[in-house]
């Protein structure tokens, strides 16, 4: 699933920080990557997002990725999620304890915003 709007800027306001954090607590992260080497453009990974709901209300995670592979809220999957590229709009929480597991692939940034890659043009090697 790649995203379907590539035009949106990467923004948090303060309005959807507020909202986002009058309804989410007790946030625990879960990142497993994998990492290919060998000047591979591109990683894998899962992030596992645990945290408590106040009402159940849907929310939203801050995900730049190149693709999902899947989604999962509440070992439910999700076919056709809502991404804009940078905002991954979840939905069907409940209130109490919710678990959102997402696998990608993405790219490596090299322009500093992100997660790095650097191949050493003396040595060849990936750092």
């Amino acid at each position: 699933m790649r995203s379907q709007e590539t035009a949106v800027r990467d923004v948090l306001d303060k309005n959807d920080a507020t909202r986002r954090s009058n309804s989410i607590s007790d946030t625990q992260y879960q990142i497993n990557l994998n990492l290919p080497g060998g000047g591979s453009p591109t990683y894998s990974g899962e992030t596992i997002v645990q945290f408590e709901s106040s009402d159940g209300s849907d929310t939203f995670l801050d995900f730049t990725g190149t693709e999902i592979i899947s989604l999962h809220v509440n070992d439910s999957e999700v076919v056709n999620p809502s991404w804009t590229g940078h905002r991954l709009h979840i939905q069907d929480l409940i209130s109490g304890p919710n678990k959102v597991v997402i696998s990608y692939i993405n790219e490596y940034d090299h322009t500093g915003d992100g997660f790095h890659q650097f191949i050493d043009p003396e040595d060849q090697k990936e750092y």
